[in-house]
């Protein structure tokens, strides 16, 4: 009979995954907001909304986009504080849909 292997331990500090699992909700939540402005675009250019609609719809991604960029960049701010290295990822690399060209 062979002899079973040790069962394999990952050793996680607390603040590592705490980091990274911030920057995975971060991302998560701007991936969220690009299909929310991609969605508002095709709706205006289909002339599904009212000009107040399209008013209202600007402000509230402008606010949300506004919003995602204080918890990012306090995100990175903790990090760094915490003496994590800086991840390169699409929270830091994140471009808003609006100016963008198509490919």
């Amino acid at each position: 009979m062979t002899a079973k292997p040790p069962p394999i331990r990952i050793d996680l500090e607390p603040e590592q995954l705490s980091a990274g699992l911030a920057q995975v909700i971060v991302a998560v939540l701007r991936l969220l907001h690009e299909l929310l402005e991609r969605q508002a675009i095709r709706r205006f250019e289909e002339g599904n909304l009212s000009a107040e609609q399209v008013e209202r719809l600007g402000t509230t991604l402008q606010a949300a986009r506004t919003q995602l960029d204080t918890l990012t960049e306090t995100l990175l701010e903790t990090t760094r504080t915490a003496g994590q290295p800086t991840v390169r990822s699409p929270v830091q690399g994140y471009q808003p849909l609006t100016g963008r060209k198509s490919a």
